[in-house]
C-alpha cells in the first residue's frame, strides 16, 4: 500500500467513524436509551488482515468507536481470528466475543479469554448442516468441555447455519448443551 493510499484510507475511516458516532449519539438521545452506553458491532473482514495491518489501519478507529461507548461491548468476529484475539481483549477491552468462528483454536481462546470474556460460538456450521446428529453432539461436547469450565460460555454455531440444515442437527447441538453444559 502506498503512503497516499494509506492516508486516503485513514481519512475515509475517520469520516465513517465520526459519522457513525454522530448517528448513534443521535439515536441514543432520540430513543432515550439507557446509560452507560452498551455497544455491539461486527468486523468480519478484519480476520483477513495481519495483526500489524489491523493495528496500524483499523484499531485506532475501532478504539475511538469502542471507548466512545462506555458500557458493555460485544464484538462479532467469525472466521479465524486467533491472531487478533489478544488485541480484542487488551486494546478494545471487549466484554463479549459473539459468534466467533469454528476455525478459532479452542485451547488458545480458552487460555486467553476463558473466564474474562463471554464467548459465544464455535461449532462448525457445515458440520451442523451435513453431519450426523452424533457428530454434532461430539463436536459440541468438545467445545463445551474446553470452554465451559471457565464460565461465560454459550454454545452456538460458529457462525451462520446454512439454509436447509435439518432441524434434527440443530437439535443435536441443543441436546449436547443440555447433556454436557452443566458445571
Amino acid at each position: 500500500m502506498t503512503a497516499s493510499n494509506s492516508t486516503s484510507l485513514r481519512e475515509l475511516l475517520a469520516i465513517v467513524t465520526d459519522k457513525l458516532i454522530q448517528y448513534l449519539d443521535f439515536c441514543w438521545e432520540e430513543e432515550n436509551l439507557p446509560r452507560p452506553k452498551d455497544f455491539a458491532w461486527t468486523d468480519d473482514l478484519a480476520v483477513s488482515l495481519s495483526e500489524d495491518v489491523y493495528r496500524d489501519l483499523v484499531l485506532p478507529f475501532e478504539k475511538k468507536l469502542r471507548f466512545h461507548f462506555d458500557g458493555y461491548l460485544s464484538l462479532h468476529m467469525c472466521g479465524k481470528s486467533d491472531h487478533l484475539l489478544k488485541t480484542f481483549l487488551e486494546d478494545l477491552k471487549i466484554n463479549e466475543l459473539q459468534g466467533f468462528g469454528y476455525q478459532v483454536e479452542l485451547d488458545y481462546i480458552s487460555s486467553l479469554m476463558g473466564g474474562k470474556v463471554v464467548l459465544l460460538g464455535n461449532v462448525n456450521p457445515m458440520l451442523i448442516h451435513s453431519g450426523t446428529p452424533q457428530e454434532i453432539i461430539e463436536a459440541s461436547r468438545t467445545v463445551i468441555e474446553t470452554l465451559g469450565p471457565h464460565n461465560g460460555f454459550i454454545l452456538q454455531d460458529g457462525n451462520n447455519i446454512p439454509p436447509g440444515t435439518p432441524v434434527r442437527n440443530i437439535n443435536a447441538m441443543m441436546e449436547a448443551s443440555e447433556r454436557f453444559g452443566k458445571f
